[in-house]
């Protein structure tokens, strides 16, 4: 198998010490960022901000729906979250670093192993395009959050 990586970042007008509490609080500011039409149910199992936080995750991309049992972790507490799928590895990161005291730089990243065959070679063509459209949705979705704020 193939390890396959898709990312996306942009420049969001709110402090990093915003952002990077939007993307942590999975009980309440998060999943207002999550396009509806990708994440289609997200339930937190255990804890509900940060490190620790357990939820199930649907989603549908590409039209294939997928369930998740993801983890939580702060590799580094105030500026990255990794969420990561127990059954399959699948990771994703949020990376949030301060450009000044009112702009940040937000980053998001999943790596996962592709399927075998030719599943995975297309797989490998479309599936990381994907996720940066739904990732530059989501951090859109998060300007307009912090920008009505």
């Amino acid at each position: 198998m193939t390890q396959l990586t898709a990312n996306y970042s942009t420049t969001i007008a709110a402090s990093a010490e915003t952002v990077y509490g939007i993307l942590a609080d999975y009980a309440g500011a998060h999943r207002k960022i999550l396009p509806p039409d990708t994440f289609l149910a997200l339930n937190v199992t255990k804890g509900g901000h940060g490190a620790g936080t357990e939820l199930d995750v649907r989603t549908r991309i590409l039209g294939k729906e997928q369930m998740l049992h993801m983890i939580v972790s702060a590799p580094e507490p105030g500026r990255t979250l990794m969420e990561t799928d127990i059954t399959t590895g699948l990771a994703t990161t949020f990376t949030v670093t301060a450009t000044s005291e009112s702009t940040c730089n937000v980053a998001i990243k999943t790596v996962w192993e592709s399927q075998k065959g030719f599943t995975g070679l297309l797989e490998g063509l479309l599936v990381p395009g994907a996720l940066r459209r739904i990732y530059r949705k989501q951090l859109e979705m998060m300007q307009e959050m912090v920008a009505s704020v």
